[in-house]
């Protein structure tokens, strides 16, 4: 954890790109910034097909200005992975969640699960 910390601390910025509500993404960034006060913070909100379209427009024109994405749907979360937007990371948070909530590759590890009924 100590090396990743000071890791962000040469970044000094951090970048979430959200699907979750304005409250939600503004409350933990507020929560983030408790813990680590000297990392700059912003949220980026859309929809999940928004999500996609801007990330993918980032690619091409070579601009990755992301740093953490929260999509709030496995479906998306596969899209990105196929197209190589994302990579592998393995969080020390990750042993905390239940294997069914990580992606079995390292890519993602979901926070919660939404379910919807027709």
């Amino acid at each position: 954890m100590a090396k990743l910390v000071e890791e962000a601390k040469k970044e000094g910025k951090l970048l979430l790109y959200t699907t979750m509500s304005v409250v939600e993404g503004e409350t933990l960034m507020k929560r983030f910034n408790e813990k680590y006060p000297f990392i700059e913070t912003g949220v980026y909100r859309t929809d999940p097909d928004g999500m996609i379209t801007r990330i993918t427009t980032e690619s091409q024109a070579k601009r990755y200005l992301f740093d953490l994405v929260h999509l709030g749907t496995g479906l998306k979360d596969e899209i990105l992975k196929r197209k190589g937007f994302t990579v592998k990371y393995l969080s020390p948070q990750r042993q905390f969640y239940a294997e069914v909530f990580k992606d079995p590759e390292g890519y993602s590890t979901d926070m919660y699960v939404n379910f919807n009924v027709l």
